[in-house]
Parts: C-alpha cells; sequence; structure tokens
C-alpha cells in the first residue's frame, strides 16, 4: 500500500464514527498499523468490530485489533479477549488464527 499512515489517533478514532463505511473502514486499517495503542483504540476497534453496518468495516477492525500493540493490550484483559470472540461478533471462523497468532506473540 503506498499510502501514508495517518498518525493523529484522536482523528481517526473520529473516522470510525463516519456515516461513510469507506472512511471507517481506512480508519481502522490505519489503526491497525499503529505501532502504539491504548485502551480507548482496542475499545473503539471492538465497539465498530461489533457493531458496525457493514461486513468489510467489521473485518477491518478485526484486522485491526490483531495488530502487536492491540494483541498486547487485549491480552491484559481476559473480558475483552472474550468479547472479541463472543458470538455474534462476527469473527467466530477466524478464532484458530487469533489463538494462534497469540501463541506465537507469547501474549497469553
Amino acid at each position: 500500500m503506498n499510502e501514508q499512515v495517518i498518525s493523529d489517533e484522536d482523528e481517526l478514532l473520529e473516522d470510525l464514527q463516519s456515516t461513510e463505511a469507506a472512511v471507517r473502514k481506512k480508519a481502522a486499517e490505519e489503526l491497525g498499523y499503529m505501532t502504539t495503542s491504548d485502551d480507548q483504540e482496542v475499545i473503539a476497534l471492538m465497539d465498530v468490530m461489533q457493531n458496525d453496518c457493514e461486513d468489510k468495516v467489521r473485518e477491518m477492525a478485526y484486522w485491526a485489533l490483531s495488530s502487536p500493540a492491540n494483541l498486547k493490550i487485549i491480552s491484559q484483559h481476559p473480558e475483552w479477549q472474550a468479547r472479541v470472540h463472543a458470538p455474534g461478533s462476527g469473527v467466530q471462523k477466524k478464532m484458530l488464527w487469533w489463538q494462534n497468532l497469540l501463541v506465537k506473540l507469547k501474549l497469553r
């Protein structure tokens, strides 16, 4: 991807609330590329993953949550891990991938 990564987390978190699906999807993608994260970002991405009306936006939020920075935070909150894998989260098929990644990163 040749596009420049936006570094302003606050702007990206605002974009997750856009009325345009493409803007929400791009914001989730950019948040996934960030090398640092915080609880606010992870919570916002989990909300998008579970509640967005567009499949592609939910999938991108899930992808962003799988970044090393976000996985590190999620691994510190078992209730968040359960939320990501909750029935209806739309990502049950990817659960084995998620678990394998946690093991590889030794965050579990």
